[in-house]
């Protein structure tokens, strides 16, 4: 079974990208083994003048990183970019071996947000991330008419997860 790290790129705690997150793990199955990153709020500021192993949530980031076989992102998009606290995660991983050749898929929680998954394939690429563009997903979760837990539950979110995860379980292995 594969083991990914899977990050939320909000800091809202009713985010609907964490819930998106948390559902990956419960749909996961026997296809692979989530590992989620809460700690994106302790990260402190990338200086590159700091050694990440100064930083117990530095550290603790890039070893979950290096052990994992590949990293699944869900993030908002703020005024048509990543999330800074994302941002500072990935520059912190740069200085390190940990993501280099990993293979990666992007979750949406949200069909409008189209800057922010461009510039973070951009940004995952030239730290010799594998964007594995099959396996991203959009499970639109604004909507008047449902909740966005009841949009998790349905059968087309559940198979979109359940695909996304086999084909990055088959190209890992």
């Amino acid at each position: 079974m594969i083991q990914l790290i899977a990050i939320s790129g909000s800091l809202r705690s009713n985010s609907s990208n964490t819930r998106l997150i948390k559902r990956i793990t419960e749909i996961a199955g026997d296809i692979a083994t989530i590992d989620i990153f809460t700690d994106l709020h302790q990260l402190p500021h990338f200086n590159p003048d700091n050694e990440p192993s100064d930083d117990v949530f530095v550290r603790e980031l890039t070893q979950r990183m290096r052990v994992a076989d590949g990293l699944i992102i869900s993030t908002p998009e703020y005024a048509h970019g990543v999330p800074g606290s994302l941002k500072n995660a990935l520059d912190w991983l740069v200085s390190s071996d940990a993501f280099i050749n990993k293979p990666f898929a992007l979750y949406h929680a949200c069909d409008r947000s189209i800057h922010a998954p461009q510039s973070l394939i951009e940004i995952l690429k030239t730290m010799s991330g594998i964007h594995i563009t099959q396996a991203d997903v959009t499970i639109n979760m604004r909507t008047t008419t449902d909740t966005s837990d009841d949009i998790l539950q349905t059968p087309t979110s559940i198979n979109k997860i359940k695909t996304s995860l086999t084909i990055l379980s088959k190209i890992i292995q």
